[in-house]
C-alpha cells in the first residue's frame, strides 16, 4: 500500500470538506453577524454550559488570549456573559445569555434542514457507512496525536 499517496489524498479529502463546511456554515452565520469561530465557540459554551475559558481555549484548540478577546466580543454583542469563579477569581467563566441560546437553536434548525434537504436522497445505510468511517477516522487521528504526544514527553 502506498501509504504516502494516501495520506495525501486523506488531507486533500478533509481540507476540502473543511472549506465547504466552512462556506455552508458561514451563509446562515452571516445572517447573525458571526463568524465560524465564534459559533464553534458558542457551540462549545451551549454543550458544556458554564465553562472557564481556559477549558474553552483547550476544547477549541484556540490561543488562550484570542479566546479571551473573543469572549469579550462575544460579551459586548450580547452572547454570552463572563463571570469571575467564586473560588478561585483567577479562573474566568463564561455562559451563554438567551440571546445566544435563541440564535443556537435557530440555527440547529436551519442546519438540520439544509442537512436533511442535500441528504434526503441517502439511504441510511449509506449514511452509517458514511459516518462509521468519518468516526474511525477520527479515532485514527486521535490516536495518532496521543502517540505523538507520548513520545514528545518522552523525549
Amino acid at each position: 500500500m502506498n501509504f504516502s499517496r494516501y495520506r495525501k489524498e486523506v488531507d486533500t479529502v478533509l481540507s476540502e470538506i473543511s472549506s465547504n463546511v466552512e462556506k455552508f456554515m458561514k451563509s446562515f452565520l452571516d445572517m447573525f453577524g458571526i463568524t465560524v469561530i465564534q459559533f464553534k465557540i458558542l457551540s462549545v459554551i451551549s454543550e458544556k454550559g458554564n465553562i472557564p475559558i481556559g477549558e474553552l481555549s483547550n476544547r477549541t484548540i484556540m490561543d488562550a488570549g484570542n479566546m479571551s478577546s473573543m469572549c469579550k466580543k462575544l460579551e459586548k454583542n450580547g452572547y454570552l456573559v463572563r463571570t469571575r469563579n467564586l473560588k478561585d477569581e483567577r479562573v474566568v467563566e463564561v455562559s451563554l445569555t438567551d440571546k445566544a441560546k435563541d440564535m443556537i437553536t435557530k440555527l440547529d434548525s436551519l442546519f438540520d434542514e439544509r442537512f436533511k434537504n442535500f441528504f434526503e436522497n441517502e439511504n441510511d445505510e449509506d449514511l452509517e457507512v458514511i459516518l462509521r468511517a468519518l468516526k474511525k477516522l477520527s479515532e485514527r487521528f486521535t490516536q495518532m496525536n496521543e502517540s505523538l504526544n507520548k513520545k514528545i514527553k518522552e523525549e
